[in-house]
């Protein structure tokens, strides 16, 4: 993912108006992957119930996609927000140092690439 990401970059600083959107969105969901991607590997070490909560907020973001491949574009619900932002606390305590920067570091480029608008409440601010 990472490469198809360096060979978007510079095509969106060429592109053209409506290509430039389509390669920018391409962009964002190659990050969201990778960040996805890196939740996932990251928090599996975790504790059980922040494995759960983890693995519930990958199946949202999955129920999401699965609207938009049906329905076109869609924005991320609310809920999903609020999911999302309730990993950040037990994400929070995971033991191993490493291990816990990669895993917010991650929930933070999910947040970030589905709702780039909402800024970080400080109950998530505070845990990561």
């Amino acid at each position: 993912m990472l490469d198809r990401v360096g060979l978007l970059v510079p095509r969106i600083a060429h592109a053209q108006d409506d290509q430039r959107v389509r390669l920018a969105d391409a962009l964002r969901d190659l990050r969201l992957g990778v960040s996805v991607a890196e939740l996932r590997a990251a928090s599996a070490k975790a504790a059980a119930a922040t494995v759960a909560r983890v693995q519930g907020v990958l199946e949202a973001i999955g129920a999401h996609f699965e609207r938009q491949a049906r329905r076109g574009h869609d924005t991320p619900s609310p809920e999903l927000l609020r999911e999302l932002d309730a990993t950040f606390e037990p994400l929070s305590r995971i033991e191993d140092p490493g291990l816990r920067s990669r895993a917010l570091a991650a929930a933070i480029g999910v947040r970030r690439a589905l709702f780039p608008r909402h800024p970080l409440s400080s109950n998530v601010a505070e845990a990561s």
